[in-house]
């Protein structure tokens, strides 16, 4: 549906869109960062957490720098062809920033580098949409882990529990979820009062660059996201624009004209109509005055 040009939103806000200033200032800590270090690695993650992964950084923030962010300005800032890459065989590395990704520009030897990022893991509470690792499933009677205050917010999140003398209790079984089905927003809100933790949080190195040489360290990294981007639909908005016309024509028929006879038609019977009504109204008035009309 098209949006209403009347209710049009209006932003508040005073905070700033960060523009083209900002992309370069970045393209050029990168750069100040590639002639620094020694070593360039680009690492992938999954169920990234912020704040573990803000610790991770800050461990090792005299010897290593991280950059996330926009891929396509980091790309930039390295160089996409080895026309315009910064360094030799960086080019490389710039085809590997893709999806969740990111660049790790240290002095660490290689054999410390690996080790960090392999023995790397967080577990912490998985999100909506996250696939459970195992199942979960309640039995039926007390559960004495709640308060009683918390009897109202665990019946919102679909789970059969009463009061009983001040204790909650399940009224039968519950399963909170399965294994390898997607959670729900109640089945993560129940896990995370549980304490249950079914998300980790990790680092992957995909490939490292240094001045002597080039590693790949996995070869289906760039194939796996190259078949998700030829999977996706690509955006075609004249398709969408044809689509939306062909919507409106079968509801309103009626406003769609096909040929200059029907717009010439359209238009002039109208102002008949209303061109008759304006002189009947008028001779009514006139007559009126005049008297024309009136019995004697």
């Amino acid at each position: 549906m098209p949006k209403s040009k009347r209710n049009r939103p209006v932003t508040l806000s005073k905070t700033k869109k960060k523009g083209r200033e900002h992309k370069e200032s970045i393209v050029n800590s990168i750069r100040d960062a590639v002639e620094k270090y020694n070593s360039i690695y680009v690492f992938s993650f999954e169920n990234m957490r912020n704040l573990k992964f803000k610790e991770f950084r800050e461990q090792h923030k005299l010897t290593s720098r991280f950059f996330l962010g926009s891929n396509k300005v980091m790309q930039v800032s390295l160089g996409r062809s080895a026309a315009d890459e910064i360094r030799p065989g960086l080019h490389k590395v710039s085809k590997l920033v893709c999806g969740d990704s990111g660049l790790f520009l240290t002095n660490l030897s290689r054999e410390e580098v690996e080790r960090l990022f392999n023995e790397y893991e967080e577990y912490d509470f998985a999100r909506t949409g996250t696939s459970a690792t195992q199942t979960v499933e309640l039995k039926e009677g007390p559960l004495e882990q709640f308060t009683h205050e918390m009897e109202p917010f665990l019946r919102k999140q679909g789970m059969p529990v009463r009061l009983n003398k001040g204790v909650i209790e399940l009224v039968s079984n519950f399963v909170v979820c399965e294994e390898g089905k997607p959670l729900s927003p109640e089945s993560s809100r129940i896990l995370r009062l549980l304490g249950t933790k079914m998300a980790t949080f990790r680092l992957h190195l995909i490939c490292r660059w240094s001045p002597e040489d080039f590693e790949l360290y996995r070869e289906d990294f760039l194939k796996l996201h190259s078949s998700r981007m030829t999977i996706e639909e690509p955006f075609r908005p004249r398709e969408k624009l044809l689509e939306k016309q062909r919507y409106f024509q079968s509801i309103h028929k009626h406003t769609y004209l096909k040929g200059p006879l029907d717009k010439i038609t359209s238009v002039a019977i109208p102002l008949a109509f209303a061109g008759t009504t304006l002189y009947l109204i008028g001779r009514g008035i006139y007559n009126m005055s005049h008297g024309i009309g009136k019995k004697e």
